[in-house]
Parts: structure tokens; sequence; C-alpha cells
């Protein structure tokens, strides 16, 4: 049974359908059904999309690895929920292109 996805944000001006359609592709993402998002999974899914993302970077991590670091707030190397709204978020708000 997966884990229940429970934003201890204040959803970040997300209304209720953004944070259903989200919920649905961070249930799809999280693979193990742990309520996180982890290296691995990503990988899995950049794969199928056909992006084979860099193995080292200018830092010395992998390319899935800076994304993770990006929004890992607790620094367990993976993505929670509250993690995951605020990527989206982060994402949305961005005008630099």
């Amino acid at each position: 049974m997966p884990k229940k996805i429970v934003a201890k944000t204040d959803n970040e001006g997300l209304n209720r359908t953004e944070l259903e359609s989200m919920k649905r592709v961070f249930e799809r993402l999280d693979k193990k059904n742990d309520g996180k998002i982890d290296r691995d999974e990503i990988e899995q899914q950049l794969d199928l999309l056909g992006y084979k993302p860099k193995r080292k970077t200018d830092f010395g991590t992998s390319e899935v690895e800076d994304m993770i670091w990006e929004v890992d707030d607790d620094c367990d190397g993976k993505i929670d929920w509250d993690n995951f709204v605020h990527l989206y978020t982060r994402c949305r708000r961005d005008k630099t292109g």
C-alpha cells in the first residue's frame, strides 16, 4: 500500500486540481512506494523518456544528484512530497527561460 502523501507546506499557491495532478505524477515516480523519489527512480523515468543524464557534472556529482540537491531540504538524497511541490512551483515561477 502506497504511503499517504501529506503536504506540510501551504501548497505554494496551488489549487486542488494542480495538487491532485501532481500527486498522481509523484506516485508514478515513487516506484518503491516509500513517499520519496530517489536517484534510481528519476534515472529510470528519464531513461523511459530517452534522456541520458550526465554521470558526472562540474560539481563531481551526477546530473540527477544535482537536480535532487536543488530541492532536498533535509539532505537525505531524495525528493519527498514537499520537495516535489517546491520543485514544481519554483520551475513554474522561473522566468529566466
